[in-house]
């Protein structure tokens, strides 16, 4: 079986500009996903599909292989699936692929682990299409979801709202967000109509979800996210003891 990796890597980001370059622990952002791949047991390929000169140079010195965005695909505005989909063809113009997994490449917030994880969970389940990393929604359910309407805060139009709904969140039916970590699918997904949850609709109608932990779900989108990826080592293990101040 053929399982291959496809991280996408925007060099023209307006947030941060080139933040897949960015210095994380003497490593450059983009490697941290590179590296998790390689070491990955199921993933055999590895590729970088980004527009920029700077970030396939550093790829190629990670051990991936570089997919060259096509400028169409290269704006501001352009959909996330349109990328994924043209990479992951690219990379079956070139070897028969059976399964996809595509990260980001501005995180530090993926593993070996979970990607093994992934594809054992999509090959140990014929019925799925795909699987997904997530985080359960707490106080930022959409339930409380606001937008700014004629200068106030009103509930967001798109949120059906229950009039009975209170401030307590287990009276809220439980949501799911994707948490910037992983998706695996079926290669075959690529040739079906957009199907699937919201608008990972690589992933086909049947994922199944990988739920973690709230603070796993970052990527580096503002200044304010970089010290998370600075000491994520730190963030991610859990306190063994607990202290109460007396």
């Amino acid at each position: 079986m053929e399982i291959n990796c496809v991280i996408t890597a925007r060099g023209g980001s307006k947030s941060i500009y080139k933040k897949n370059l960015l210095n994380i622990g003497g490593h450059p952002l983009v490697s941290y996903p590179i590296r998790a791949a390689i070491n990955s047991k199921y993933i055999s390929k590895t590729y970088v599909d980004t527009d920029c000169g700077r970030i396939a140079k550093a790829s190629k010195e990670y051990g991936a292989k570089v997919i060259k965005r096509p400028l169409a695909l290269s704006g501001d505005t352009i959909d996330h699936g349109d990328v994924i989909r043209y990479s992951c063809k690219e990379a079956m113009s070139r070897v028969h692929v059976d399964i996809f997994v595509v990260l980001l490449g501005n995180t530090v917030m993926i593993d070996s682990d979970l990607i093994d994880k992934s594809v054992e969970v999509l090959i140990n389940n014929q019925e799925a299409t795909g699987v997904c990393s997530v985080w359960k929604a707490a106080d930022d359910h959409p339930m409380r979801a606001m937008e700014i309407r004629n200068g106030f805060l009103c509930s967001h139009r798109s949120v059906t709202r229950d009039k009975n709904a209170t401030t307590d969140r287990s009276s809220y039916m439980p949501a799911y967000f994707y948490d910037q970590g992983i998706w695996t699918f079926r290669s075959s997904n690529l040739e079906l109509e957009k199907e699937g949850p919201a608008t990972w609709n690589w992933l086909g109608e049947k994922v199944i979800p990988i739920e973690r932990e709230w603070i796993t779900g970052r990527d580096i989108n503002s200044i304010f996210d970089i010290n998370y990826h600075k000491y994520w080592d730190l963030l991610k293990e859990k306190p063994r003891t607990l202290e109460i101040y007396e």
